[in-house]
């Protein structure tokens, strides 16, 4: 049997890396229920500074928007409000939906969204 080619064995190492990492991130802050009011992904709307271009839909490392909430709304909403882009944008709102839905149209990529989340950890 041959081993798989080295550019399709770093892509699953970095794939496994970085379920590593969010796995490690989701337990070092702490968790709250998401409120009653789901947020569906037929609420989610974009605007002219959030919405996605199709350069960045044909990227490698491009998220859904179902893949981008089903990583992000397991945080609080005190960390998602300390969560930032690479364009210093922050998701704001007073309820965790809203919050939830500003910050999954502020992140299109994977490397856009380990960032994000990482913009939230203290430094020591």
């Amino acid at each position: 049997m041959q081993n798989p080619a080295p550019q399709f064995q770093s892509q699953s190492k970095r794939d496994q890396e970085f379920e590593e990492g969010l796995n490690r991130l989701r337990k070092e802050y702490a968790t709250t229920p998401m409120e009653e009011d789901r947020l569906s992904l037929s609420s989610l709307k974009s605007t002219d500074s959030t919405r996605t271009t199709d350069s960045v839909r044909d990227r490698e490392d491009y998220l859904k928007q179902s893949e981008r909430l089903f990583i992000l709304q397991s945080f609080t909403t005190g960390a998602l409000k300390n969560m930032r882009n690479y364009e210093g944008q922050t998701p704001a709102g007073d309820r965790k939906t809203d919050v939830l839905a500003r910050a999954v149209q502020l992140v299109k990529t994977k490397t856009e969204i380990v960032d994000f989340i990482l913009a939230a950890c203290p430094y020591k």
